[in-house]
């Protein structure tokens, strides 16, 4: 909703009312898909799911619920981002961010350049590579960080089998690779469509919360030491 509030005078579908924006989408939507997500999370890390063979279960009905659980992954990755436990992890969970947004600004930005129209199906298949893709990006890109950081808590003798796993995955890599690219595409074609100036109201917010989260940032970093505070060990739990 920040992102249509910012580029409502470029795109013409961002410029909704407030109550489309605020009431229907954040507080109905959005949230709702939020606490769905933490509700199935929660039930799965109190509960879990007993793997039993089909022919072991007692009931057609336990029969059937089992067979259907068949399709679905055994174990679901909680992951711990600890956003504030320190400057170094707050940059990477903004950096993740950002990208997410920029994914998702993209795909309104490449339908108004190219001229894509709403009943095509060019940007659902889109969005389904994007899903995809993103899944075990995010997975990728989490290990990677939380690797790091214990590595920094580490003797530091590892082999090179343990060094080479310390990178980022290839499905990461693709989903920047295509992030960066529809960017250029959007900036490309779409330059010369863009003629309206910021509006001053946007251009000054924007600036401001980035002034204040610069100083921030400054100031935690200055406070944590000049090596930054080593975190403690994250990993995902399995659920």
């Amino acid at each position: 909703e920040l992102m249509e509030l910012t580029f409502h005078h470029m795109l013409p579908n961002f410029n909704e009312c407030w109550w489309d924006s605020w009431i229907l989408d954040v507080l109905l939507c959005n949230n709702i898909g939020i606490l769905i997500g933490l509700g199935a999370l929660q039930r799965r890390s109190q509960y879990g799911d007993e793997w039993k063979g089909v022919s072991e279960q007692p009931t057609l009905l336990l029969k059937t619920k089992r067979l259907l659980l068949q399709f679905t992954p055994e174990s679901v990755e909680q992951y711990e981002w600890k956003m504030m436990s320190s400057p170094k992890r707050f940059a990477q969970c903004i950096v993740l961010a950002g990208f997410c947004l920029a994914c998702e600004v993209n795909a309104f930005f490449m339908k108004y350049v190219l001229w894509i129209p709403p009943r095509n199906m060019l940007n659902t298949y889109r969005l389904f590579v994007f899903f995809a893709m993103v899944i075990p990006a995010v997975n990728e890109y989490y290990y990677y960080v939380t690797d790091r950081d214990n590595n920094d808590l580490s003797s530091g003798d590892m082999d090179e089998d343990e060094e080479g796993s310390h990178k980022l995955g290839v499905f990461t890599w693709i989903f920047l690779s295509c992030t960066v690219l529809e960017f250029l595409i959007i900036y490309k074609f779409g330059s010369e469509l863009f003629s309206l100036p910021w509006p001053p109201h946007i251009k000054w917010s924007w600036l401001a919360v980035g002034l204040a989260t610069l100083l921030f940032f400054c100031a935690w970093t200055a406070k944590a030491g000049l090596g930054g505070t080593r975190q403690s060990t994250f990993k995902a739990k399995r659920v």
